[in-house]
């Protein structure tokens, strides 16, 4: 008798955390939006971003939460927004510069860090680039 309920006892614990883990529910992913240059109201730099991941099916507020932090201009806001991201558990950290960038590299080891950059404001690099070419 003994035996039949040890091997009972021990099937059921085993069958636990499998249980557990069949109701965990997926949690909806959190991305962090980081830019020193960004106006909060009109933040040109992430559109061409943005329009690609509702392109892709992402529709903020149901399927994805977007953290914003926008500096507009003001270089020492970045290191507290960074550090708020971070506390807020966010999946990535997307900036628009390599400012923005070491800020977050220098404040979480375990959160990615992506980088995108507006077309437009990439012209004049690509101009100065052809420029240089040009007069070798």
């Amino acid at each position: 008798m003994r035996r039949r309920d040890f091997i009972t006892g021990l099937s059921g614990a085993l069958a636990l955390p499998v249980a557990a883990f069949g109701q965990q529910q997926r949690t909806t992913p959190r991305v962090g939006l980081l830019s020193i240059g960004a106006d909060p109201a009109n933040p040109v730099n992430f559109l061409p971003f943005l329009q690609q991941f509702r392109a892709l099916g992402y529709i903020e507020g149901q399927n994805v939460i977007l953290e914003r932090r926008f500096a507009d201009g003001q270089l020492d806001l970045i290191a507290g927004f960074v550090a708020d991201l971070v506390n807020r558990s966010v999946d990535v950290i997307v900036t628009t510069g390599g400012r923005e960038a070491e800020a977050a590299k220098k404040a979480t080891l375990s959160t990615p860090i992506v980088t995108v950059l507006h077309p437009d404001l990439l012209e004049p690099v690509w101009h100065k680039a052809l420029r240089s070419l040009a007069a070798t």
